[in-house]
């Protein structure tokens, strides 16, 4: 805890020299999403996105841990920002899974097929097919369910 204390006074002091530095604001904002102050973080990113946050790995990471805390909407929101800011597979994969805790599978099902066409690398391609199966079994398609599950096998074998 002590760490996150010291990034905080080290990061409100450059915040200090410079308040429109949006990566300032975005790391604000995920230090207080770790420290559970949500308000805090909201705020932080509130002020991230003003100031133009373009770091998508920043963006994802905290999509993510939005996530962790089954805060779907709220990482629907900062996915999405990342996705325009820069179209990657890793991005499409969490928002796939945001958007399938929330049902709406069908949005759920355009970011992972996303993933399949652009995938970096094996892990991301088998994620997104299994939760292509679980959704296509939720909507009784039990072809596309199988057709994804061969290729999950090939992909294993």
């Amino acid at each position: 805890m002590q760490d996150h204390h010291n990034a905080e006074i080290a990061l409100l002091e450059a915040n200090v020299m410079n308040n429109r530095h949006a990566e300032v604001w975005g790391y604000l904002a995920f230090l207080a999403l770790h420290m559970d102050q949500e308000p805090e973080a909201e705020q932080a990113l509130t002020w991230a996105h003003k100031c133009g946050l373009s770091n998508v790995q920043l963006l994802d990471e905290i999509g993510e841990r939005y996530i962790t805390m089954g805060r779907y909407n709220k990482a629907k929101d900062v996915l999405q920002s990342s996705i325009n800011v820069r179209d990657l597979p890793h991005a499409h994969w969490l928002l796939g899974d945001a958007l399938y805790e929330l049902g709406e599978l069908s949005q759920a099902e355009l970011h992972y097929h996303a993933v399949q066409v652009d995938a970096a690398s094996k892990a991301e391609r088998m994620h997104s097919l299994q939760q292509l199966v679980h959704i296509f079994k939720k909507q009784g398609d039990t072809e596309r369910a199988a057709n994804c599950t061969s290729e999950l096998q090939g992909l294993h074998g």
